[in-house]
């Protein structure tokens, strides 16, 4: 079942590439289309077309919340509920858990593997929109990796205890992509990218 679903995923995600598609393989979209119900590639990119500005209902600046007060040097910031950048949605936790899930690049260093986090506020300073994430730790069980024998189901065991981890400042530019979780335990979650799917 569970290759089934990566081939029809990958599948998806191939056809919808117009870049990549030849005379033939849009045929084969729209008849695919016609037959599942999708919705077509032109009116998507006319929904993704909308201004990013538009989507996020900016609030009023408020008074940075304690846990920001660390990294943020002004004493107020405007928290956002939402924010879209390229057409993807991002989230605070306490408003869309899904949402809020990120893998990033710790620091913006694009050479480190992306690690796993979770957005707890999203704000605006002076303009600038940024994200307040809470990092999630390496479980101990990564050494034995229960994955291993599947190779093409990318996932890994995280903890999401704090640990040493406090809040810390993630540039939009510095996230990867957003990520499912499932909980094996008290704080240990399997992750899967899902711009692997």
């Amino acid at each position: 079942m569970h290759k089934a679903f990566l081939r029809a995923a990958n599948l998806k995600r191939w056809l919808s590439k117009a870049a990549n598609r030849s005379e033939g393989i849009k045929r084969c979209k729209a008849l695919f289309d016609k037959i599942y119900g999708a919705k077509s590639c032109d009116r998507h990119h006319e929904e993704l077309a909308l201004a990013d500005e538009d989507y996020v209902k900016k609030e009023e600046d408020k008074a940075t919340p304690d846990d920001l007060k660390a990294l943020v040097a002004s004493p107020h910031v405007a928290l956002h509920a939402r924010f879209r950048s390229g057409g993807i949605v991002y989230a605070r936790a306490s408003t869309h858990k899904g949402n809020s899930l990120v893998l990033f690049y710790p620091d913006g260093n694009i050479d480190s593997p992306p690690i796993p986090g979770c957005i707890q506020h999203i704000f605006s300073v002076g303009g600038k929109t940024s994200f307040a994430i809470q990092r999630y730790r390496k479980s101990a069980s990564n050494n034995l990796d229960p994955f291993a024998r599947w190779p093409e189901f990318r996932a890994q065991t995280w903890s999401t205890t704090q640990g040493s981890h406090s809040l810390e400042i993630v540039q939009i530019s510095w996230i990867h992509a957003h990520f499912a979780q499932l909980s094996i335990g008290q704080d240990k979650v399997v992750v899967l990218d899902l711009r692997e799917m």
